[in-house]
């Protein structure tokens, strides 16, 4: 190696970081950076060009179930029966393929199945999701709906996933080639081979359905998703759901003539069926922000009818244009001055940044980003840094220089406790409070940014303080959302009891603020709390690079769980058995049902957390009094008499909101009556 090279270690550093770069691309390691680059440049694209080209394929529709439909339907989730009109309805409009974006792999309490199964049989052109499990790049199994659906739809697996290890971003769809050597494929892909008429076949790299032209899939079996521009309202993107969509509603409710009229609307097309709502817990990162599910296979099942207009550079041309960037470092590093070294370093970042971002919003064509960009700023700090190397080469306080651009402190301070940094927890008995506040998103979306950071500031800080005071241990905040727990780092024999206090106080103050921030011209707030007392994992967990002091387990999740499980029967507070048991008589509190959360198949009894015994008025003892004479025959399956108990209950507070959940209950079952060997849990089907 010729020794002047050898001197230009920033050039072989530059050359090493490049070569680095384009290993790192093959291998995704920064997906999660190229996700976030490709997102901005899809922004772009899309304000560049018109609907015609980049919006949603005409013969996509979209019926989706969102909180204005749940507002007038009066319930959650939809019922099978009602899903069973639906798709019979849309069948008789003339759809050619309807997608459903519900998971039924479970039997139906109600008796609604049978109807449903008449509904699919009777349909014939249904796609139902499926749940695909890999081992590596295995497929080891796909859980489908119940059989009697399965027999009589095509299925689809929806799990999918971001390319990255570390994002979470969807960017592309992935074709499992062993999954689709077994005739399983994605829930777009199957949806779009019913629509052509023809099964999607894997040939090499090329998914093809048919005799159709096939879309060229990248190294990975994937392609990218062309996510859609909508129309604009009021200068803000519509939602897909909602530019390319239908109303539920009248779906469900028209008249035979009415639904005659609107038939255009879904004739011969593709209509895909699913949540929209955020309580269904059904929202995903992608780079144009966050999507709906549902909304995610529409942008998939256009991507698939424009035959896949966003795809890769072929490997030598994004090798090339890597290669020309890094020469033109190379020779900027030779310019003595700094000001013309740092200009050209400008001049050639804003000219690749131009050139890659043009190619994807004008050709479709998609070039690594990220990667030879970051090879670019270290090559720019590797070569700026050996310039000043050579400037400071004769000055006698470089070692003092280079001491404090490596924080020497901060060092010292790690060897001095090396136990701060140390990984690991233990196992306790604790309690732990999620709470969060209700229709917060609604709340925010009335707030301009400062106002809504004045805001969060003064409720997190009131709300902060209660915990701190009654000896909690606040874990994180999420937004309005607040955990924390009791028990740790200190030990806590009374924790429940503590946990408890705080609940009732924060409930309390927040009944101050909101007095205030109604004052103020804000809508009216109400927070939900879950409480759960258990055994947990507590301590130092995350990476050697990052940990935080937390909580986790079951016991953790639950809690969770039982904040969400609050919404349904309109509670503020909800405990768990376990939290009773040790709190004593310090506090008002009733049983309001027995459920069986979601992911967890051993049934909570909860209890509503109402306030210290000492408070109790006269007319909320008999209320609750009422309350549980309704809960005990409601158990023992008298509903129509527990119906009638639950109407006194509303009778003496009319803003008892379980009462009205029990009595809707009631009501339905009155109507419907369980199974004979119905265990008195009611199944929670969402988070």
């Amino acid at each position: 190696m010729p020794a002047k090279l050898t001197k230009r270690y920033d050039i072989l550093i530059t050359v090493f970081l490049f070569a680095v770069a384009l290993i790192a691309e093959q291998f995704s390691l920064l997906a999660f950076i190229e996700s976030e680059t490709l997102g901005y440049r899809h922004i772009l694209r899309n304000s560049q060009a018109n609907l015609e080209t980049n919006g949603l394929h005409s013969d996509i529709v979209l019926i989706s179930l969102d909180e204005i439909f749940y507002e007038e339907y009066e319930k959650f989730p939809l019922t099978r029966t009602d899903l069973a009109t639906i798709v019979t309805r849309l069948h008789g409009m003339g759809a050619s393929v309807i997608g459903v974006d519900m998971l039924l792999d479970y039997n139906n309490a109600y008796n609604e199945d049978p109807i449903l199964e008449e509904a699919l049989r009777n349909t014939g052109n249904v796609v139902l999701v499926s749940i695909a499990e890999f081992n590596g790049d295995d497929l080891s199994n796909e859980v489908p709906p119940i059989e009697r659906f399965a027999s009589l739809t095509t299925l689809g697996y929806s799990n999918v996933s971001s390319y990255s290890s570390v994002g979470e971003s969807i960017v592309k769809l992935d074709v499992n080639a062993d999954a689709a050597s077994k005739d399983v494929w994605p829930f777009s892909i199957q949806v779009v081979a019913n629509y052509i008429g023809q099964p999607a076949e894997l040939d090499i790299r090329s998914l093809q359905f048919g005799d159709t032209e096939g879309l060229v899939l990248d190294a990975d079996y994937g392609f990218y998703i062309d996510y859609p521009s909508m129309p604009t309202l009021g200068g803000v993107p519509m939602a897909i759901h909602e530019s390319a969509g239908i109303s539920a509603m009248d779906i469900l409710t028209l008249d035979p003539d009415e639904l005659t009229d609107l038939s255009f609307l879904v004739r011969d097309k593709i209509v895909l069926f699913g949540e929209t709502s955020d309580f269904a817990l059904d929202s995903y990162q992608t780079p144009v922000g966050n999507l709906y599910g549902i909304e995610i296979i529409a942008s998939q099942v256009n991507t698939l009818l424009k035959q896949g207009p966003v795809g890769d550079a072929s490997p030598l041309a994004n090798t090339f244009l890597s290669l020309i960037l890094m020469l033109a470092i190379i020779l900027s590093a030779g310019l003595i001055r700094p000001v013309a070294r740092y200009s050209a370093f400008v001049t050639l970042f804003l000219v690749f940044s131009i050139a890659v971002t043009q190619s994807y919003t004008v050709s479709g064509i998609v070039f690594s980003f990220s990667y030879p960009l970051i090879a670019a700023f270290l090559s720019f700090f590797a070569i700026n840094f050996r310039h000043y190397l050579l400037e400071i080469a004769n000055k006698k306080r470089v070692k003092r220089t280079f001491g404090h651009f490596l924080s020497p402190a901060v060092i010292a301070e790690l060897e001095k406790d090396p136990d701060k940094v140390k990984l690991g927890g233990e196992e306790r008995v604790m309690t732990a409070l999620f709470s969060d506040l209700a229709g917060f998103s609604t709340f925010s979306e009335k707030l301009t940014p400062a106002q809504l950071v004045d805001f969060l500031n003064e409720y997190l800080s009131a709300m902060s303080h209660i915990i701190i005071k009654e000896l909690g241990t606040i874990d994180k905040y999420e937004g309005d959302a607040i955990i924390c727990f009791w028990g740790a780092p200190a030990t806590q024999e009374d924790h429940a009891r503590l946990a408890c206090t705080a609940a009732v106080e924060m409930i309390e103050k927040l009944d101050q603020l909101r007095v205030e921030f109604l004052a103020q011209g804000l809508p009216e707030l109400h927070v939900r709390i879950g409480v759960n007392s258990g055994k947990m994992i507590v301590g130092n967990m995350g990476s050697k690079q990052r940990m935080d002091y937390t909580i986790m387990g079951d016991s953790v999740n639950l809690a969770s769980r039982i904040e969400g499980v609050s919404k349904l029967y309109g509670t503020t507070i909800l405990i768990t058995q376990d939290t009773l048991d040790l709190i004593g008589d310090e506090f008002m509190v009733r049983e309001i049902d027995t459920v069986r959360v979601m992911g967890r198949s051993t049934p909570t009894t909860l209890f509503e957390l109402i306030c210290r015994a000492d408070r109790v008025s006269a007319t909320l003892q008999q209320t609750v009094d009422t309350y549980s004479e309704g809960l005990a025959l409601y158990k023992n399956q008298q509903f129509s008499d527990a119906a009638s108990v639950f109407t006194k209950c509303i009778e003496l507070d009319s803003t008892d909101k379980p009462a009205y959940a029990l009595l809707e209950k009631c009501q339905n079952f009155c109507e419907t009556p369980p199974d004979p060997d119905w265990d008195g849990v009611s199944n929670l089907d969402s988070k």
